[in-house]
């Protein structure tokens, strides 16, 4: 999927390319970070950007085609192992009938995902990815945050 999506946005079918996948198992209401301080919901990001495609499972995607659309969205590069802003190339939005997951945090922040999107989490100072389904109270929720750039 990574080397079809790479193909479809950069014309490159490489599974390493550049476009950057951050899957397609949270709920439209989820918050997003900009660049600027702001926050928004991942359905407005979608609905800001008028040019959109549909593929042919029926995942609908909005691609920014100019500057004013463009989003810089906090993000973890893993090779770098630091949170950072990077450009979007798409949003991606389609009907799911999985499961939902509410996900509450200690401090009391919040994100609904489906069943088969990953967590990664500290369980007993070993760092797992797990599935919602197999989170436990004492697991630590990793995840990135602005202090972490």
């Amino acid at each position: 999927m990574a080397a079809e999506t790479n193909r479809m946005f950069t014309g490159d079918y490489d599974y390493e390319g550049d476009t950057i996948i951050y899957g397609d198992s949270v709920t439209g209401d989820s918050m997003i970070d900009l660049e600027d301080g702001s926050s928004i919901t991942i359905a407005s990001l979608f609905d800001r950007i008028p040019e959109k495609t549909i593929s042919d499972s029926g995942k609908e995607y909005a691609v920014p085609t100019d500057e004013r659309e463009q989003a810089r969205v906090l993000s973890y590069q893993s090779l770098d192992d630091i949170a950072k802003y990077s450009s979007i190339d798409y949003v991606m939005r389609h009907k799911t009938k999985k499961k939902l997951y509410k996900i509450t945090t200690e401090s009391g922040k919040t994100i609904t995902v489906t069943e088969d999107h990953s967590l990664i989490v500290d369980r007993h100072g070993f760092t797992l990815d797990i599935k919602p389904s197999e989170l436990e109270d004492t697991d630590l929720l990793i995840s990135v945050a602005e202090e972490d750039k």
